[in-house]
């Protein structure tokens, strides 16, 4: 079976996992580049901590409901408690964490989805770009704590090891 036929069956719905915290603007850019996707996520979980007094959910609400957007406040300000109420909350098999701020190309959902099939992995890290547009080269040797199951492998979209 080929990679698209992959990618189109139901097993591959993706959800998007979004922690923000006092970044609306930043946040509202991230969620239109999902919008444009040439894949799109099957929902966004966006888990808002800022100050109630901050949230201006009238942003969220302007965009159209091709894909299923949910919107909830943390009152607890911590990275670790919104990834795993957004865990929690999404109801798609395969999870794509993303900061508020990061900036991406159309392909992200694609190539996040041909690379889980490529590899037969269960979870891809991400890259992190230099202001140069160049990608960190960060060789990686297994932690102590990485057992056996553990597979490092090349991704095609990143320099190092992942």
């Amino acid at each position: 079976m080929n990679v698209d036929s992959y990618i189109n069956s139901p097993e591959w719905d993706v959800a998007v996992i979004i922690p923000t915290l006092n970044r609306v603007d930043c946040l509202n850019n991230v969620l239109q580049s999902f919008y444009k996707q040439t894949i799109l996520p099957k929902e966004i979980v966006v888990i808002d901590q800022s100050d109630i007094s901050a949230i201006h959910i009238e942003r969220i609400k302007q965009f159209d409901d091709r894909i299923d957007l949910s919107y909830y406040h943390l009152d607890v300000c911590s990275k670790k408690c919104a990834l795993n109420w957004g865990l929690r909350l999404s109801k798609s098999p395969i999870i794509l964490i993303v900061d508020d701020d990061v900036e991406f190309d159309d392909q992200l959902v694609y190539n996040h989805l041909v690379a889980l099939q490529e590899h037969g992995v269960d979870n891809i890290n991400g890259a992190t770009v230099k202001p140069d547009k160049k990608l960190l080269s960060e060789p990686r040797i297994p932690g102590a704590w990485e057992d056996g199951i553990t597979t490092l492998t090349h991704n095609r979209m990143v320099d190092y090891p992942c």
